[in-house]
């Protein structure tokens, strides 16, 4: 396995632990999720901190998701199951987001320094704590938000004549749903999944 294919792995294998647990993992516990051994792992992240800072990167970079949104739009599909698509897109996505802020905060080198090891105004996307950094640095995440929000749109535009609203609009009620329904918090008092969520933006909450 090259080393980047490695990295990969050893971030994959964390990020889904932290979706489940939080920053209270072990490196045992990702070693052996990503088939390798724990020795190995430390050749790659020298230390937790190093891990934890890549993990709540990867969480935090939206790219990839605009990258799947662009594949989608290129297929061919009845709208509802293309706005099932889009929320399940964006869901894998931002699952486990909502721990980067515990993650940052349980690494032993302080908040200033896990902006640092992050890279490429990694921790400038949480929105969650502003107070932790100058508005002018919110830029990034505000861009890349806006990116996404563009990208759901593109996947919308082919279905613009049978939609009450713009596709612009439309993309915007799909992020809040998406956005709402994977909520750790709200995701617990209801459980809404892809299918039904779907079902509502496109057909409404009355019989037709």
């Amino acid at each position: 396995m090259f080393a980047d294919e490695r990295r990969a792995a050893i971030v994959a294998a964390a990020r889904t632990i932290v979706a489940h647990q939080g920053a209270t993992f072990t490196t045992r516990e990702v070693a052996e999720a990503a088939g390798i051994a724990e020795g190995t792992l430390f050749r790659v992240f020298r230390t937790k901190d190093d891990l934890m800072a890549a993990v709540a990167s990867d969480l935090l970079n939206l790219r990839p998701m605009c990258d799947h949104l662009a594949e989608l739009a290129k297929s061919d599909q009845p709208l509802e199951q293309r706005v099932q698509a889009i929320l399940a897109i964006i869901s894998e996505q931002i699952t486990g987001t909502h721990y980067v802020q515990a993650v940052i905060s349980a690494m032993s080198k302080g908040p200033a320094t896990a902006l640092d090891l992050m890279g490429q105004g990694g921790a400038h996307h949480m929105g969650s704590a502003r107070h932790m950094f100058p508005q002018a640095e919110m830029a990034p995440v505000r861009g890349q938000f806006i990116e996404a929000r563009h990208a759901v749109e593109n996947v919308l535009e082919p279905y613009r004549d049978q939609l009450a609203i713009t596709p612009a609009q439309a993309a915007a009620w799909v992020l809040l749903t998406a956005l709402a329904t994977t909520h750790p918090f709200l995701s617990r008092v209801t459980q809404i999944n892809a299918d039904e969520a779907a079902q509502v933006i496109v057909h409404g909450i009355v019989k037709e």
